[in-house]
């Protein structure tokens, strides 16, 4: 399982619900793994916010937490703000009902767990992540 890293980090359950969901339904469910990743995103946004942003204000949209100038400076990593910007995409149009395919699901899989693994090694919570397989 891809988000193993996280499975036992009980403060972080919601978070890993999320991410095992996004795992398991993305061949049955598409659409739904899709929507869960989105939620991963935004949980991981948020959490930036809160640990390493606290002076700031939480932004109310997803799209607005990504590219606020302090976020991206505390990153600063133009491949991290894509994968970012590909999984909230691709989860607006799991939501939405666009044409969200297997293919898709398990693209925006692999880049959620990119995301939640380098958010929370950034963090310090985790030391490492593991290689994406896919399921």
């Amino acid at each position: 399982m891809n988000f193993s890293f996280i499975k036992n980090l009980s403060e972080f359950k919601i978070l890993y619900n999320y991410c095992k969901d996004a795992e398991d339904l993305v061949y049955q469910k598409p659409n739904l793994s899709g929507i869960s990743c989105r939620n991963a995103l935004e949980y991981v946004l948020k959490l930036v916010y809160k640990l390493a942003l606290p002076d700031l204000d939480i932004p109310s949209t997803t799209y607005d937490m990504m590219v606020k100038q302090e976020f991206i400076d505390l990153f600063d990593d133009s491949n991290f703000m894509d994968c970012l910007h590909y999984v909230r995409k691709m989860g607006n149009a799991a939501a939405h009902g666009d044409n969200f395919n297997v293919q898709d699901a398990l693209d925006t899989l692999e880049y959620t767990q990119y995301v939640v693994g380098y958010v929370l090694q950034s963090l310090d919570i985790v030391d490492e992540y593991p290689e994406y397989e896919a399921p």
